[in-house]
């Protein structure tokens, strides 16, 4: 097995195109099928959670790593608030109003966020923390949506903590 060298931080999967994956033997449609089914098995694989926004800031995709980090199921999330599901609270427990939100940010103007130490929120009621980068998606130089790695801060409390249902 020969590594193929592929993007190793979030800020590299800007410049992954289809023509990263392109055969000249196969048919267009072929073509579309084998670049789609490559960009499904890079985010199933992928270690960090990824989640796709649109310009609502609504789930329009998310990886598993996400979803495992989360608590949710890909299909609780998908068509989502994302800001409502699981960064509506700071670190301490109060609220965290949406206008003020840096990962959805990029939805109003088009600039790459990063967080070092972002508090985001299990479905348990756990806190998370994270590293973060929110990027925009641009089509014809407006913004569409936005993807949202997240990297899990190293924790051993925290990740039991996501494993772990609280008591009631």
């Amino acid at each position: 097995l020969r590594h193929v060298g592929f993007p190793v931080s979030p800020r590299d999967y800007r410049g992954l195109t289809a023509s990263a994956f392109s055969l000249p033997w196969r048919s267009a449609e072929e073509q579309n099928r084998l670049t789609q089914r490559q960009k499904e098995l890079i985010l199933n694989i992928a270690g960090d959670g990824i989640i796709g926004l649109d310009a609502s800031g609504k789930h329009m995709f998310v990886n598993p790593a996400a979803a495992e980090m989360l608590g949710y199921t890909i299909d609780e999330m998908l068509g989502k608030d994302s800001h409502e599901l699981w960064h509506y609270a700071h670190d301490d427990g109060a609220e965290y109003p949406q206008v003020d939100c840096p990962i959805t940010d990029v939805l109003k103007d088009g600039q790459i966020r990063r967080g070092e130490r972002e508090t985001i929120w299990h479905k348990n009621g756990s806190p998370i923390e994270v590293e973060y980068i929110s990027t925009p998606i641009l089509q014809d130089q407006k913004v569409t949506g936005a993807v949202v790695v997240l990297h899990l801060l190293s924790n051993s409390d925290q990740v039991a903590a996501i494993h772990t249902p609280l008591l009631s």
